[in-house]
């Protein structure tokens, strides 16, 4: 009897320690969105030539859908998108994006097996865009749309 009881009392003991009389039923979860969509709209100028332009986003968070459009340019160029970290490690890419229209990324291809994007950002994220060539004379625009959470 007395083992019962000294069991009873470090079982008590242990469960008001760790907050178990905390009746937590009522209270809101923890959810706070950290970004719902950021832009960054790039130009590529009628030059000739295909470098890359850029433009910097704060994020934190993950990435989980890419929208790309691309004007109809007269070059009929098309387009290579890339996201870099701060360090310039490439977190995602994506070359042959067509012009004249928006194209959507909810997915990568690892090994043959289509994945969820989910890309992890943490400070800046560089976004930067590439013709293929030269876009005309009515230069080439890339809208790239982040979604995430």
């Amino acid at each position: 009897m007395k083992n019962y009881l000294i069991g009873f009392m470090v079982c008590m003991i242990v469960i008001l320690a760790f907050g178990a009389n905390v009746d937590r039923r009522n209270q809101e979860p923890y959810t706070k969105k950290i970004f719902v969509r950021e832009v960054a709209t790039l130009t590529v100028p009628d030059d000739g030539q295909a470098t890359e332009q850029t433009t910097d986003i704060l994020i934190n968070g993950h990435v989980r859908q890419i929208v790309v459009t691309i004007n109809n340019n007269d070059g009929n160029a098309t387009a290579t998108v890339a996201l870099r970290n701060e360090d310039g490690a490439v977190l995602w890419t994506e070359s042959g994006v067509a012009e004249n229209t928006s194209t959507v990324f909810q997915y990568y291809t690892l090994s043959g097996t289509d994945l969820p994007l989910d890309i992890l950002c943490a400070g800046t994220i560089t976004v930067g865009c590439t013709a293929s060539g030269d876009p005309g004379s009515s230069g080439l625009t890339c809208d790239v749309e982040l979604y995430g959470d």
